[in-house]
């Protein structure tokens, strides 16, 4: 048979503990918690903002670095470009002028030998063979009257371009012509070259 029910002892309800009561939180509480919640949305916010400004500043610093590269780059370009012109003009001109040299270049170096040769060494004014015999007696004329008749002779050479020339004497040489102007037109450029895009190169300035 089933065992009887037992009657249940409402008793125990009076020994049972009383459940504990919630805390209870005033309204100065609820208000300083929301006010720390906004601060904590409000930093976190500027914080990306910060984030977002800073990306931006090194976006654009970036890009003005790579305009001003270009731009010094295009300026060294653009100085070599015409430089090069220049040198190409001038060499031109020189070239024009040795090919209708009136023995400008010989007397020249006349000048040089004479005031670089104190002893006055026998000597012999070579130049192109192409040189008219109508310069060859101006020559011979300036010779005369600077007093080195008995010393410089005038003979004409294959081996000489137009406005090219050399004094030979005893112990050594003397020339003038066209590929030494043209060497030292180089040289002059080429320095002018460096310093162009020495001058292109940015440099620290104290403020």
């Amino acid at each position: 048979m089933p065992a009887a029910a037992r009657p249940y002892d409402f008793n125990d309800f009076e020994d049972a503990p009383a459940p504990e009561a919630e805390a209870a939180f005033s309204q100065a509480d609820i208000d300083a918690a929301r006010e720390a919640g906004r601060a904590e949305a409000l930093e976190s916010r500027l914080a990306r903002e910060a984030a977002e400004l800073t990306r931006r500043c090194a976006a654009l610093a970036e890009q003005l670095e790579t305009v001003a590269s270009e731009r010094n780059d295009a300026l060294a370009a653009q100085s070599v470009a015409l430089i090069a012109i220049a040198r190409d003009i001038v060499k031109e001109v020189c070239v024009g002028a040795a090919a209708h040299d009136n023995g400008e270049a010989a007397l020249a170096l006349l000048e040089r030998y004479l005031m670089s040769a104190p002893d006055r060494a026998p000597a012999r004014l070579a130049v192109c063979d192409t040189t008219p015999k109508s310069v060859i007696a101006e020559l011979e004329k300036a010779i005369d009257q600077r007093g080195a008749a008995g010393i410089l002779t005038v003979e004409s050479s294959s081996d000489f371009a137009p406005g090219d020339c050399r004094i030979l004497w005893r112990d050594g040489a003397m020339t003038r012509g066209l590929e030494d102007m043209l060497a030292q037109i180089d040289a002059i450029f080429a320095g002018i070259e460096t310093d162009a895009a020495f001058s292109a190169t940015p440099r620290e300035t104290d403020a």
